[in-house]
């Protein structure tokens, strides 16, 4: 059975000590690393598929966007 697909838009990320010419290389790592997530382990529990909109904080001082990701991911449980 083929998933629906979901759209996760991200207003606000702020990436203390990612220059600006890093930040649409650091945008496509997090958002193709937050992908692989949603495709592996699909939405967390209690996200709400009509349409509903989650505004996470995440405060990350990890240095790879993979833990980022992951980050962002676990903030969408409720």
């Amino acid at each position: 059975m083929k998933r629906p697909a979901v759209t996760l838009h991200i207003e606000h990320l702020v990436l203390h000590g990612v220059g600006t010419g890093e930040r649409d290389r650091a945008a496509a790592a997090i958002e193709r690393c937050l992908g692989e997530l949603v495709r592996e382990r699909g939405l967390p529990g209690g996200v709400a598929g009509d349409g509903a909109h989650a505004r996470p904080r995440v405060k990350q001082s990890a240095g790879s966007y993979e833990s980022i990701a992951e980050a962002i991911w676990r903030s969408l449980a409720p």
